[in-house]
């Protein structure tokens, strides 16, 4: 009797586990189609008219049980295709196009991107050109004004020993070789003049071109949380106490050589409000949790 009995407990259990399990699978099934979803809804209204970047793969979505959705964007690809396109230094390399995108479509982003970057190349050929060319000048006429400063020394020698008659083509030729030493002088001021022009025009150029990046970047941030607002009820499989994350990679500020990500975190909640019109896309932005990384 308790061994049927046991037996019975233990069927019980099995077809418990294996109800809860059918469940958790038609859970992630219906997160998984949601995020898919979502993933499109994204690269649709983010891309509006800036052709190549909703086909390309530039967006990613994965799901983290008791965390949330997380949407991984490329700001780079953002920005190639934007209509304020900006070239970002230093060079970037050509990004691999997905597998699966229409031939036309790859064929564009590549021919876009390959162009961007020979424009980055050409202009900072450009400015390792000028910039050579005036270290160059400034070598040239140091070493001229050094030979000068020798000969001048030298004749000074010479006018201590020197007869009355001698010492006057001496002063002649020191009258000479002042003139060209003021000259060379007056060069190097010059150079030195268009070096730091050229420094002050490079650094105002990377200013600019940064203040342009992160407007751009603020632009997409804002987009991808209009496009919360708008169409956010479709992510209503994830749990009430998960998140929906951004992760935008390369918009964060310049690290090293590259740049760190900028992530926001908002609440499931707070998207379901801001998708039910109880709150605007100002208040979502304001209530996510944004760091850098």
């Amino acid at each position: 009797m308790k061994l049927l009995k046991s037996i019975v407990l233990t069927s019980a259990a099995i077809t418990s586990f294996s109800a809860l399990s059918q469940d958790a699978s038609k859970e992630m099934a219906a997160v998984q189609k949601q995020l898919q979803v979502m993933t499109n809804i994204i690269k649709s209204s983010i891309n509006g008219d800036n052709k190549g970047f909703g086909h390309g793969s530039s967006i990613d979505a994965m799901y983290l049980k008791g965390q949330g959705a997380v949407f991984t964007i490329n700001a780079n690809s953002y920005r190639i295709f934007s209509h304020n396109m900006e070239i970002i230094t230093p060079v970037p390399p050509v990004a691999p196009v997905a597998p699966g995108v229409d031939e036309d479509v790859r064929i564009e982003i590549i021919e876009a991107q390959e162009e961007a970057r020979a424009m980055a190349i050409e202009a900072l050929e450009n400015d390792r050109e000028i910039v050579y060319e005036l270290h160059e000048q400034q070598r040239d006429i140091a070493r001229d004004l050094r030979d000068v400063e020798r000969e001048v020394r030298d004749i000074e020698f010479r006018q201590r020993m020197a007869e009355k008659d001698e010492k006057k083509e001496l002063d002649k030729a020191k009258e000479q070789l002042e003139k060209q030493k003021k000259a060379l002088k007056e060069r190097i001021i010059i150079v030195e003049r268009k070096s730091k022009d050229l420094s002050a025009k490079q650094k105002k150029a990377r200013q600019e071109q940064e203040q342009r990046r992160q407007k751009q970047n603020d632009e997409l941030a804002k987009n991808l949380t209009d496009t919360l607002c708008l169409y956010g009820n479709g992510l209503r499989a994830l749990g009430k106490n998960e998140y929906v994350t951004f992760v935008m990679k390369n918009a964060g500020e310049r690290a090293g050589r590259g740049y760190q990500d900028r992530i926001y975190v908002y609440t499931h909640a707070n998207v379901m409000k801001c998708a039910t019109d109880q709150i605007d896309t100002a208040k979502l932005l304001e209530s996510a949790v944004t760091y850098q990384f």
